[in-house]
């Protein structure tokens, strides 16, 4: 039995690492990939590099998972893919070369009016510890993307140090992408669903994402059962 890919897509905030760790305790054989530290690497270029950099890192990662994974893993991906050209590239990697190895990849994009995300924004920056020598530069703490534009203008959308500032023009310029579009479903792509968070919390949420993904999997060949928390 192969191995399967959850990704876990949504503005910075909107709460999708929380429900990755929540996910880990029901989803049997799951675990987290934290694929925004290929961004921390790829950001030491500049421009059409720089994607060309993430492209292969990315890459890189899927290949090694898909090659050397143990049966029936679970990889959550928890990360912001933008409807921009250069994430879009990144997202269509996960089915693209999942479907060599009959992987089924699941899609579930996290969303939240917009009050919702800030507030949580807010309270996210006011858990984490002040770090002086991380002034000006570029911060881990949240999995966020590139540039808007996807010029490689780090200093607007890149991976720096979100404020509420800075997420409204992100919610303003750039949707958050979707796989399945008016072309219909790539191959590879086992579903997507959209859930609207704003009034649920992360055990709601992820209980939700658990159910979604172990009908997906069953559709798929798994026999697969939610641990008990």
């Amino acid at each position: 039995m192969p191995g399967a890919i959850v990704i876990l897509n949504g503005y910075p905030a909107v709460g999708k690492s929380t429900v990755a760790q929540e996910l880990t305790k029901i989803l049997p054989n799951a675990k987290i990939v934290d694929i925004p530290l290929l961004e921390e690497i790829a950001c030491v270029l500049e421009g059409p590099a720089r994607e060309t950099l993430k492209k292969s890192l990315l890459e890189t990662l899927l290949i090694s998972l898909l090659s050397s994974t143990p049966t029936n893993t679970i990889y959550l991906i928890p990360s912001t893919f933008l409807s921009i050209p250069s994430d879009r590239q990144l997202i269509n990697l996960f089915p693209s070369l999942c479907s060599e190895k009959s992987w089924p990849v699941i899609h579930l994009v996290l969303s939240c009016e917009t009050q919702t995300n800030l507030s949580r924004l807010s309270t996210s920056l006011s858990h984490k510890p002040h770090d002086p020598t991380q002034n000006g530069k570029q911060s881990s703490s949240h999995d966020l993307t590139q540039n808007g534009n996807g010029s490689g203008n780090q200093s607007k959308h890149g991976r720096w140090e979100m404020n509420e500032n800075s997420l409204m023009e992100l919610r303003m310029e750039d949707e958050i992408c979707h796989l399945i579009n008016l072309r219909g479903k790539p191959k590879g792509l086992s579903g997507e669903y959209e859930i609207d968070t704003t009034t649920l919390g992360p055990k709601e949420v992820s209980g939700m994402v658990a159910e979604y993904v172990m009908d997906c999997l069953r559709r798929s060949g798994w026999y697969v059962q939610l641990k008990r928390r």
